[in-house]
């Protein structure tokens, strides 16, 4: 996806977790709101997308 750049300041929120061990991290997880990002740079993320749940039966 080519975004051309909009020079706006956006926020990402998100989410990390640790497993620790004896004072160490030994596993890491982390997730960012990547929708709510591109939302904010004026990007329709769903562009081109097949609503399917919208299908008659």
């Amino acid at each position: 996806m080519q975004i051309e750049p909009t020079g706006r300041i956006v926020h990402v929120k998100g989410i990390n977790i640790d497993r620790i061990i004896d004072g160490r991290i030994i596993e890491h997880w982390g997730e960012a709101d990547t929708i709510g990002m591109l939302m904010q740079m004026g990007v329709d993320p769903f562009a081109g997308r097949l609503n399917t749940s919208m299908r008659s039966p």
